[in-house]
């Protein structure tokens, strides 16, 4: 066989070209990266112009319009296309405007895109770059709406080659800088959004100029709807009235988010699972509280009758000074109760105990309804009702049969109460407890 011999002035093309290959590649990955600090420079440079961090005013409507991650509204602000399956095969957007806007909006101001996390708090979104000029504020005095925005990802979105890939999903909701709301939106990366390839993972992401595109279709369906007064739009102030109408939904959660594995019930919990939302929460409640009532919120909102019983239990645990969300608990408590909830009947029933300090204070109104769910339910409410009982909260008469309360909580399946029968039996002089004589009555229930 003959062989090919080639020449030195071939090997020198080869080199050329190889050499002006790699020298318009290093050229390329410069300009690439002198790019990025040029962005960066300039975001800080609108940062620090706008003075986002300091914008108290905005700070306010975003915690009004339960934007941030420890108070966020349901998610996705807007309903899922019914034909939108993984794996999926094309990104897609959804929107959702008020009927009518206010006078003084037309959807050509200019405004501000925001973006909040727990590291930086109230931030500039870098979407803000690719805003068109006629959108773009760079001075407060020029801001005439703000843009939330909230980008997560879901992870284990579904599998496509034997690898787990993830999604990204954003959530943003248009205001008037008085905290109108204008519109929502949703949008979720598929292909052919940008592609994250890194070794390791495989998944989608929502490019920041994705965004900027929103913000003009938001503002130009904006303006297409009639200007009026009916614009108020601000949240409901009580999770209790975002709940969904057909409450409690029935979830099925898998095996191993059943077993409390973090990483499986979160990413069940980002596809609407609302049980996942609360397993979730349980196996970070000790850890994170504000975590945990996050995902116990987002459960309840998908409708998990457990997941809301939590997040009131959160709010009554840390922010008993806080009449109004301490309110907003009892109307979840009351809710979850109805749905045969014992947890949620054994809260409802400690909220309408006299906390005043009173220890002979007469309370019929909780003493009847713990009585009477007491008795249909057996557990907690019983266990509250002894509680009450020996604190002398349900008038003095009732101190004495606080046993009654606690051994009808433990022969119910509730363990904490058995305890208390235990130590009382422990401490009578005749071992049978002290109360061992009376007969178990609570609520009219006759017992043994």
């Amino acid at each position: 066989m003959r062989r090919m011999k080639v020449s030195r002035e071939s090997w020198l093309w080869v080199a050329a070209i190889a050499g002006v290959t790699f020298t318009g590649l290093g050229l390329f990955l410069g300009y690439l990266e002198w790019r990025r600090h040029v962005r960066q420079a300039r975001h800080t440079e609108l940062q620090a112009s706008l003075r986002v961090p300091d914008q108290e005013a905005w700070l306010d409507i975003e915690r009004e319009q339960g934007f941030s991650r420890s108070t966020t509204l349901e998610y996705p602000q807007v309903g899922v296309p019914a034909d939108a399956e993984y794996p999926g095969v094309e990104s897609w957007v959804v929107t959702a405007v008020r009927p009518t806007r206010p006078e003084s909006f037309d959807g050509t101001g200019k405004g501000v895109v925001l973006r909040w996390s727990e590291e930086t708090g109230l931030a500039l979104s870098p979407a803000q770059l690719d805003l068109a000029p006629t959108y773009r504020a760079e001075r407060p005095e020029d801001v005439e709406w703000l843009l939330f925005t909230h980008l997560r990802q879901i992870e284990d979105a579904y599998t496509f080659a034997g690898r787990s890939v993830y999604i990204e999903r954003l959530d943003a909701r248009l205001v008037t800088l008085d905290g109108r709301l204008l519109a929502r939106a949703t949008a979720e990366s598929s292909p052919p959004f940008s592609r994250d390839r890194s070794s390791h993972r495989r998944g989608y992401r929502i490019p920041v100029e994705f965004v900027a595109e929103i913000v003009a279709r938001l503002s130009a369906e904006v303006s297409l709807v009639p200007a009026g007064e009916d614009v108020v739009s601000a949240p409901p102030t009580c999770i209790r009235d975002q709940i969904p109408t057909n409450f409690p939904v029935h979830f099925v959660v898998s095996e191993g988010c059943e077993r409390q594995v973090a990483e499986l019930c979160r990413a069940e919990c980002n596809l609407g699972n609302g049980r996942a939302c609360a397993q979730a929460g349980y196996v970070v409640e000790n850890g994170d509280d504000g975590r945990a009532r996050d995902l116990y919120r987002r459960g309840c909102l998908a409708g998990d009758v457990n997941a809301c019983t939590n997040w009131g239990a959160s709010v009554v645990r840390h922010y008993r000074e806080d009449a109004e969300l301490l309110a907003c608990s009892q109307q979840v408590f009351q809710l979850t109760c109805e749905h045969g909830e014992h947890f949620g009947c054994g809260m409802y029933g400690s909220g309408l105990l006299d906390v005043s300090g009173e220890e002979q204070a007469d309370n019929p109104e909780a003493r009847d309804f713990l009585e009477r769910t007491c008795e249909e339910h057996g557990m907690f409410p019983c266990d509250v009702l002894g509680v009450a009982r020996r604190r002398g909260q349900l008038g003095e008469d009732q101190t004495h049969r606080a046993q009654e309360a606690f051994r009808r909580s433990c022969e119910t399946g509730y363990q904490p109460a058995c305890e208390e029968v235990d130590e009382a039996v422990a401490e009578s002089p005749d071992g049978r407890g002290q109360e061992s004589e009376v007969a178990v009555t609570v609520g009219g229930l006759a017992g043994p």
